[in-house]
């Protein structure tokens, strides 16, 4: 087997497995699958972080109600000490303030994905995928110009090169 894979042009081999793959995708809807899925997750999470962000929001407004029911008892002698949840504030605003960002990064890559969708779905020309990563159970966001370990490891059973223009690809089901 190794004398097959010497005598075959290692960067053939790889574009045509590439090649052969975005077949494979196309035909069984990979793809579009893979696109839809990642819309979803894409959902999903901004729905988690506004749900976060109401609450960091309803935080804010208590420590805040706090603040002024003890200074108003201060200034009326009803205890002596005053103390200010300025810092906790503070921190759960700039708390806020960033996870704002990051939802609005979520929704315009989530309308772009949407955009794609509606449109010709360019997921298949441009062959963005997911592919999972067993390792760390997140997905690597990557395109198929480049054969990866978890590419293979996920779609491919088996290579077999029978001679240079002899090759046949077993694949997962």
């Amino acid at each position: 087997m190794e004398n097959c894979v010497q005598n075959i042009n290692v960067m053939f081999l790889e574009q045509y497995i590439l090649f052969m793959l975005q077949q494979r995708f196309e035909n069984i809807g990979e793809i579009e699958k893979l696109h839809n899925k990642e819309i979803n997750c894409l959902k999903k999470e901004i729905k988690k972080q506004k749900e976060q962000r109401k609450r960091i929001s309803i935080q804010i407004e208590n420590l805040k109600q706090k603040n002024f029911d003890m200074y108003q008892k201060y200034v009326q002698g009803k205890i002596s000490d005053f103390q200010s949840c300025d810092s906790q504030i503070k921190k759960l605003e700039l708390e806020l303030s960033n996870l704002n960002e990051n939802i609005d990064k979520l929704e315009d890559k989530y309308l772009e994905m949407k955009k794609e969708e509606k449109g010709k779905n360019k997921a298949k020309s441009t062959n963005k995928i997911n592919i999972p990563n067993k390792e760390n159970k997140q997905k690597i966001d990557t395109t198929i110009s480049e054969l990866s370990k978890e590419l293979l490891d996920s779609y491919i059973e088996k290579i077999v090169v029978y001679n240079e223009k002899q090759i046949e690809i077993f694949w997962k089901e």
